[in-house]
């Protein structure tokens, strides 16, 4: 779950100042090598707060890496059926978040996917393979081999631990306890969202009054945003992920960009627009390039908006869902629901987030719904344009 996002504010740093009217601007990598926590901080403990907030999430990282082999979650996925594994507070949090979520969406959040993004070859492993000109030297997986896996997460979910894992707490200490042979768990989906949620949870600590955190383009604010002495709400840019009418950031500006009211408030986006790669068309010219994506259909077992018709893959370029906003107090749930709401389609989506109550916007290739989000939520004159290349519908 990603935005490209740059954060309209006028930081300010430097030795000696109390931070109480200016930012404080620091950043550190904290999960494996590239995912960064970037914040905007106001107090005067900011130093030492982000220093906390740098320390738990790499404490985090520790116990749910997929990159790193000595991590406990890699260690679980490692373990044989029937045995348990040490992991720590965070991951034991992360695996009750993620059954709350899996029964919320009624499925489309799972966790359980790490074999079928292997497979499809967009798991962590496979950066190298991700956006335009890189080189595919791989066939798409085995129709059956899919739908293997895919039986297999249905087959877990038929218990009372729908990723076959039991997670057990023992008085300080946490484990996970692995039911069945061919169980993985990969906390992606949800990881970036509860970390920031974390960031918050200190900057409360340390006394703060006003903080952006931006995990990898997860953000979450707190309080309200200040500058030349005023207050107002946080404006937030969200990238079109068919900006000129191109797949990725990278091809242009075109931005919605929204008003975060004050308090504690989170957006994040999930899309279809970064972690990709485009497989080939086919040798005969019978069918264009096919986009494969990192977001998983647990339900089918293949990315976003690809099917299968009895021959060979296809993608529904007309109804697949290409984005999805969620805006709400936790980050975790709208890390959780933008992915999820992508898995369920236009109209399961956006007519789950009305019975939330919860404000976001859904995207095909041709259509926009917002929920919760009217006219007056966003502010920049740049919107209109970017708005006008969809049916846009207001639910």
């Amino acid at each position: 779950m990603l935005i490209a996002a740059l954060l309209a504010i006028a930081a300010v740093s430097g030795c000696g100042s109390l931070y109480e009217r200016e930012y404080y601007r620091d950043s550190d990598i904290v999960f494996g090598t590239d995912l960064t926590l970037d914040v905007y901080l106001m107090g005067w403990r900011s130093p030492q707060a982000f220093t906390a907030m740098s320390g738990a999430l790499k404490e985090m990282n520790a116990q749910i890496s997929l990159t790193d082999p000595d991590s406990a979650l890699s260690q679980f996925n490692a373990a044989a059926s029937g045995e348990t594994v040490e992991v720590g507070k965070h991951a034991y949090a992360l695996l009750a978040l993620s059954e709350r979520f899996y029964n919320e969406t009624n499925g489309a959040f799972n966790v359980a996917v790490p074999e079928l993004s292997e497979l499809w070859h967009v798991d962590a492993g496979s950066s190298r393979y991700f956006g335009a000109g890189a080189e595919i030297d791989f066939g798409l997986p085995d129709y059956q081999t899919v739908t293997a896996a895919r039986d297999m997460l249905a087959g877990f979910a038929s218990g009372d631990a729908p990723f076959g894992v039991s997670g057990i707490q023992e008085e300080e200490k946490y484990y996970f306890k692995k039911l069945a042979d061919g169980v993985r768990i990969d906390f992606g989906a949800v990881a970036k969202g509860y970390a920031a949620d974390l960031c918050v949870q200190i900057a409360s600590e340390y006394g703060l009054t006003s903080a952006v955190i931006d995990i990898a383009g997860n953000i979450k604010v707190y309080g309200r945003y200040y500058q030349n002495g005023a207050e107002t709400d946080f404006p937030i840019p969200v990238t079109d992920p068919r900006s000129h009418g191109q797949r990725g950031f990278l091809f242009g500006e075109d931005l919605f960009i929204l008003n975060l009211a004050g308090g504690d408030q989170s957006l994040v986006v999930s899309g279809d627009y970064q972690r990709y790669y485009d497989y080939p068309a086919d040798a005969d010219g019978s069918q264009g390039e096919i986009p494969v994506c990192h977001i998983i259909d647990p339900r089918t077992g293949m990315p976003l908006g690809i099917g299968y018709d009895g021959t060979r893959y296809v993608y529904g370029a007309d109804t697949a869902v290409i984005s999805a906003v969620i805006c709400t107090q936790s980050a975790a749930t709208a890390d959780a629901y933008a992915t999820a709401v992508c898995v369920m389609g236009y109209e399961a989506g956006k007519d789950f987030l009305k019975s939330k109550g919860v404000a976001g916007a859904v995207l095909t290739g041709t259509k926009l719904a917002l929920a919760g989000i009217t006219e007056s939520d966003f502010f920049d004159s740049g919107t209109a344009v970017t708005m006008s290349r969809y049916i846009t519908e207001y639910v």
